[in-house]
């Protein structure tokens, strides 16, 4: 499993453009942070909702429309032979757009019409995001006039079947045989995701500061078209009650062995919404706990034999 993600919808606000949240925060630590939509998990299980967060996003930066000198800086860096260093490959074909050509003169003259701007903006950046000592800022936003952005959506991705790994014939320095990655979305991924797009209209219109605009008019297609997440693999080990149904019990041990266990993103169930470090270390500290206890415990057991023998 990795996560359900895509753009098919702009959010339109109708409270005044200069109180909406668009960008990156940083906390009292200094760590960057990026406000969210999330249901309520009692939403969430009403509703037969999958896990899901949706946060504002730039345009799509290949398009020179958007006529912003900033947003085509940071298009002709990741166009360069150097923006595979800048960022994870994947993330930056998202980013350029695929669909469209390379258009360098049109951002050009984006960049030409308000140099000072886009000046001060890639020397900011540079600074933030390369030199900064400490936390770097994870990504780029700038703020919309009209109040219009695009939402991007992050949702839990369900287990199939069709979804799945397996040895391939390449062999690695070591003989062993290549893993390769089938990663397949299917109806109700897609089915949810839409669900969770309507729930999220409903509540802006009801409360009168929004509205959602989709931008495709089959959005299950719209969602085809995108699906490229496979940043945080899950659930090759799942975790289940029965062996028939996973690898793993509750306690993380492989089913059939008390002394062979995995701490990993393999054990989840589902991939949820979120990046998946936090929960592999609340996962591996509270395996640690147990091994802990179970240790303790054979210890302290064996030295009550050990006296019994004297």
């Amino acid at each position: 499993m990795g996560h359900v993600g895509a753009s098919i919808a702009r959010v339109h606000f109708t409270t005044p453009a200069k109180d909406t949240l668009y960008g990156f925060e940083r906390d009292h630590e200094g760590i960057y942070v990026r406000r969210r939509f999330t249901f309520s998990p009692r939403h969430l299980l009403d509703h037969d909702l999958p896990n899901v967060a949706m946060w504002l996003d730039t345009p799509t930066i290949g398009d020179p429309s958007h006529q912003s000198a900033s947003l085509s800086f940071v298009y002709l860096a990741l166009a360069s032979p150097l923006g595979a260093r800048l960022v994870a490959e994947g993330v930056r074909l998202r980013k350029i757009g695929a669909d469209y050509p390379l258009c360098t003169r049109a951002h050009l003259r984006n960049i030409a019409r308000d140099l000072p701007h886009a000046t001060r903006f890639a020397l900011r950046l540079g600074y933030e995001r390369f030199l900064r000592p400490g936390p770097r800022i994870p990504g780029v936003f700038v703020p919309s006039a009209t109040n219009v952005y695009r939402l991007y959506y992050h949702g839990e991705h369900l287990p199939h079947h069709a979804s799945h790994i397996a040895p391939a014939r390449e062999r690695d320095a070591l003989g062993v045989a290549r893993v390769r990655t089938h990663l397949r979305f299917e109806g109700d991924d897609l089915e949810g995701a839409v669900r969770a797009h309507e729930h999220l209209d409903r509540f802006l219109r009801r409360r009168r500061v929004g509205r959602l605009e989709y931008l495709y008019a089959d959005l299950h297609q719209g969602f085809r078209e995108q699906l490229l997440d496979g940043y945080h693999q899950a659930g090759t080990t799942r975790m289940s009650s029965r062996p028939e149904d996973g690898v793993l019990d509750a306690r993380l041990a492989v089913h059939g062995f008390e002394d062979l266990f995995v701490a990993s993103s393999s054990a989840f169930a589902t991939s949820g919404q979120a990046n998946s470090t936090f929960t592999i270390v609340a996962l591996a500290i509270r395996l640690a706990d147990h091994l802990h206890g179970t240790l303790r415990a054979g210890v302290q057991t064996a030295a009550v034999r050990s006296s019994a023998i004297v």
